[in-house]
């Protein structure tokens, strides 16, 4: 966890290279504290050390700066070689890093009542493994501590400090100071200073003396620290100054912030606290503890939150990445943006063909790119409908038979957009947007939930059926081929009798079949049958007009919220057995890093638009189409699900179904069974990595319903449990995952989620 009380000062020293003095600087900057802050407690910290005992940076920072309080090492090693190369048995990173946690944790705990300083000195460079053989600079960035770099003052130093200092920057760390010693041959410190952002502090000192055979070496080295000692204070100064902006800067966000955004979907009025994120990495975020805000200095001002919406339901790799971090910057290095129309770079066109040979493998030949689900959803919408109304000889012009509706089903959400919006039924997103203007007919779709440890699909009473459930002890159950089964048979005849009855007797026009397949978002976490959704995609592709020999309209699959291993597959369509002729993306695209959409499609849709006139092109564009750092960061994230998934890439539909639920969903059935079963639950889904309960609501469920406040307050800020950042969907609470969630997380997630279920 990150650690930050108001008093106690902590901070990382790196190195641009092994050999540059780390260990004189890390003595000279608890020197300089002492000299400068005297009343201060200064606490050093070696978490690794090589070629131990005979050398210990922890004894020499001791011996030459009696006034340290605590000197420490964690882990040492006899030979004086790399940490990944001197056990054979390394331990693993998360029990290191625990230490590490563990031991500033006590240094703050000790200095309680006073300022204190803290130097965690790391071993070798920034980019030397530990003895996992991940990067330090990879390894330590949960802590994100404020970082000061020594660098390298020989003969090619400025290569290796420029690139240690962008190894820390494109990570997240905050590099204050600049340490090295002064080389007149090289003046690397006078470049260094010129180079660096100018919020970055300078300081060079003189080379200390050369270690001699004699005796003197502790006089020589005392002598040459006492010479230091005067240009440390003002280190110590700067450092000081820059950690107490840091928390005022902090402890000024959430009234700022009130002040000048307007959040999105929030109800400003209702708003008590701002949960202020100072950063995040993995599934977690780092914010600042309200309850810490106003104490006198001892508490630790952060506290970390398991990013349970996935951060609007983007993050698929975790924060922080750092080979997303790596893509994007080689983009941005490479190309910044260049022009879509009429042009191609080699990742617009590299993440195109690998769209077509994945997502869109066996019916996808085009792709169409934008920025965010909802203009997505709209491109959609204008291919399907131009297509629909060329291939029907369906009237485009002024008159009063120009619209060409939708069908979709009730509960559905494509976006914010006004086109996006007419293609959703009434809802709370849409129904107080003036122009908001219903374009289409929704049917209220069978739904399936756990309920006492049964799926049940819940079939609308609208539907007339002489059954209102059918039961499956599995979700093998839910989705194996259920395509010979009475219900089958009803559905179609449902689907095919309303759908008449509205073209026929109505003269409705329908261009599309939109749908979210298998699990809709914003409507509610709703776990739509897929035996309807697979019959409704059948009536539509056997749609026919009146005297018009063609039959079918396009089935869009808006699969922003669920494309890309959400649902624990690379897409719900691959879920659900069927081949979209158009489909949206987003979200997962990229990992969660940065904003990119796509629609695909097929080649019959396209060329509704191929003609030698401007005029019947698909006229909607976007000035960061196809931008390559998007392009960069989707085909980084594309690869690293599939490397994570690799045996499940090939797992046929028959596979599916016989898998057991444990294969369905990253939690646990056992608790997903045991929420199923208490009083105050209504029903609960779980697939891939999405965790939705529904809770029962005596006044009445949906959007609107507070019922959720309570369980939302507990697991943001329950004691001595992993705390979650949520968002609820009115009665409706929702937990999502990512592909880097560990098991322990998942059953940490579940005890905190099972205290607010049975706290309530």
């Amino acid at each position: 966890m990150a650690y930050l009380p108001k008093r106690f000062l902590p901070h990382q020293v790196f190195a641009a290279n092994t050999d540059v003095g780390k260990t004189i600087f890390s003595t000279a900057l608890c020197r300089g504290v002492a000299a400068r802050y005297p009343n201060s407690s200064i606490y050093y910290l070696k978490p690794v050390q090589t070629g131990y005992p005979v050398d210990s940076d922890a004894r020499h920072a001791k011996k030459y700066c009696p006034s340290i309080t605590a000197a420490d090492t964690l882990y040492t090693y006899k030979d004086p070689v790399s940490p990944h190369i001197a056990t054979v048995n390394p331990p693993t990173d998360v029990s290191v890093l625990e230490s590490v946690r563990t031991k500033i944790q006590e240094y703050a705990q000790e200095s309680k009542g006073k300022d204190a300083f803290m130097f965690l000195e790391t071993a070798g460079g920034v980019n030397s493994p530990i003895m996992s053989g991940t990067l330090q600079c990879n390894f330590y960035r949960p802590l994100r501590l404020p970082t000061v770099l020594v660098a390298d003052s020989k003969l090619g130093g400025i290569s290796t400090t420029l690139s240690s200092f962008e190894s820390l920057y494109v990570r997240g760390y905050d590099v204050n100071t600049v340490l090295l010693f002064e080389d007149e041959s090289w003046k690397n410190n006078e470049f260094l200073a010129k180079q660096l952002p100018n919020d970055i502090r300078v300081f060079s000192i003189p080379s200390p003396p050369t270690r001699g055979s004699n005796n003197d070496d502790f006089k020589d080295m005392s002598e040459y620290y006492s010479r230091l000692d005067k240009v440390f204070q003002s280190v110590a100064e700067h450092l000081k100054d820059k950690g107490d902006k840091r928390i005022e800067g902090l402890m000024e966000m959430e009234n700022k912030t009130k002040d000048i955004i307007w959040w999105p979907f929030t109800q400003h009025h209702n708003v008590k606290n701002v949960t202020v994120i100072d950063s995040a990495y993995g599934d977690m975020m780092v914010t600042l503890n309200p309850k810490t805000k106003d104490s006198k200095g001892d508490s630790n001002l952060f506290t970390e939150k398991f990013d349970g919406c996935a951060s609007w339901w983007t993050q698929g790799l975790g924060h922080g990445s750092p080979s997303l971090s790596m893509a994007t910057a080689h983009a941005a290095g490479r190309y910044g943006h260049v022009m879509a129309p009429e042009c191609t770079n080699e990742l617009s066109l590299s993440l195109a063909e690998k769209l077509i040979h994945t997502v869109g493998k066996d019916w996808a030949q085009r792709v169409y790119y934008s920025d965010n689900g909802s203009t997505a959803t709209e491109i959609a919408l204008k291919m399907a409908l131009r297509h629909t109304a060329n291939k029907h000889q369906l009237s485009t012009g002024t008159d009063t038979n120009r619209n060409i509706e939708i069908i979709g089903l009730k509960g559905s959400y494509h976006g914010d957009t006004i086109g996006a919006m007419d293609a959703s039924d009434p809802n709370v997103y849409n129904d107080t947007i003036h122009w908001y203007q219903p374009k289409g007919f929704w049917f209220d779709p069978p739904n399936v939930s756990m309920k006492d440890g049964v799926y049940n699909v819940h079939i609308p009473k609208e539907f007339k059926y002489d059954s209102a459930e059918e039961k499956f002890s599995s979700l093998s159950g839910v989705f194996g081929d259920r395509s010979k089964s009475k219900l089958a048979s009803f559905y179609r005849s449902y689907i095919d009798d309303t759908l008449n009855k509205l073209i026929k007797q109505e003269g409705r026009r329908f261009g599309a079949l939109m749908m979210e397949p298998i699990l809709m978002g914003a409507g509610g976490m709703i776990f739509v049958d897929p035996l309807f959704q697979k019959t409704l995609v059948e009536a539509a592709r056997d749609l026919k007009y009146k005297d018009n020999t063609e039959k079918g309209i396009p089935v869009i699959l808006d699969e922003v919220f669920t494309g890309f291993w959400r649902l624990g597959r690379r897409s719900a369509a691959e879920i659900l057995g069927v081949k979209p002729d158009i489909a949206a993306y987003a979200k997962l695209l990229t990992g969660g890093l940065v904003p990119l959409a796509v629609t695909l499609t097929s080649e019959e849709i396209f060329k509704s638009f191929y003609s030698p006139n401007k005029h019947d092109a698909l006229l909607h564009g976007h000035s960061y189409t196809a931008h390559p750092i998007g392009c960069s960061v989707a085909l980084q994230s594309i690869k690293e699900y599939e490397q994570k998934h690799s045996s499940q890439l090939t797992l046929s539909s028959n596979a599916l179904n016989q898998l057991s639920d444990k294969d369905w969903y990253i939690w646990n059935p056992e608790t997903v069974q045991y929420i199923s079963h208490l009083p105050n639950v209504q029903g609960v889904v779980s697939l891939g990595t999405v965790l939705a309960i529904e809770l029962k609501d005596a006044e009445g469920a949906g959007y609107t319903s507070n019922v959720s406040k309570e369980f939302i307050q507990h697991i943001r800020n329950l004691d001595n449990n992993m705390q979650i950042f949520a968002r609820p969907l009115g009665n409706v609470v929702y937990i999502m995952g990512s592909i880097v969630t560990t098991p322990e997380q998942v059953a940490q997630l579940e005890k905190t989620i099972l205290n607010a279920l049975e706290h309530r």
